[in-house]
């Protein structure tokens, strides 16, 4: 019985007490902050500059050149006379002209990184010129529109933005450049 009270207790005394220190008369009182866009814009751009640097291949990474790869139990395998050397379908890490468009796409990326976003953008409008057919053309279009857009210049990245998702609309970062897009006309 007096666990039955104290439970009835805690449960009815707390709201009378809210009831009896509300006055009905009185409006409620609401605190209302202006969030501010500049924000919300910045944290978008974080999130997508992260995506967009994990779609793109590493400079300086030669694991096929270096991995080692052993031969157990292949008969014959012991009479060769020459080292077998694996051969990576599609390699080009020795192929200079793909190092350097891989170095300079990585160059606008940290230049971006940096908050050089005025060089980053001429950058990323150099890549892709240079380079049109490149493999990383699509992540240079897309980071140019991040970088137009976070400079200021709305229109411009809106256009960039949607170059990039009517050029490749299968893309893994098509979706996230809708979205923005959608974000940045709304707003």
């Amino acid at each position: 019985m007096k666990q039955a009270l104290l439970f009835s207790f805690v449960l009815i005394f707390p709201p009378l007490l809210l009831a009896a220190g509300h006055d009905s008369e009185s409006p409620a009182r609401v605190e209302i902050r202006k969030v501010d866009q500049g924000t919300s814009v910045k944290r978008v751009f974080s999130r997508l500059w992260a995506r967009l640097r994990a779609y793109v291949p590493k400079p300086g990474t030669r694991q096929a050149a270096t991995q080692r790869t052993q031969i157990a139990g292949v008969r014959g395998a012991e009479s060769t006379a020459s080292r077998l050397q694996p051969y990576w379908k599609g390699d080009r890490t020795e192929d200079p002209a793909y190092v350097r468009e891989i170095e300079t796409f990585h160059a606008a990326i940290e230049l971006g990184d940096a908050g050089r976003l005025r060089d980053a953008a001429a950058a990323f409008d150099a890549f892709v010129t240079t380079y049109p057919n490149s493999a990383l053309n699509p992540h240079a279009q897309f980071a140019l529109g991040l970088v137009y857009v976070e400079l200021g210049k709305k229109q411009r990245g809106i256009s960039v933005l949607q170059s990039f998702t009517r050029t490749y609309p299968s893309h893994p970062l098509a979706a996230d450049a809708r979205e923005v897009i959608q974000q940045l006309q709304a707003s």
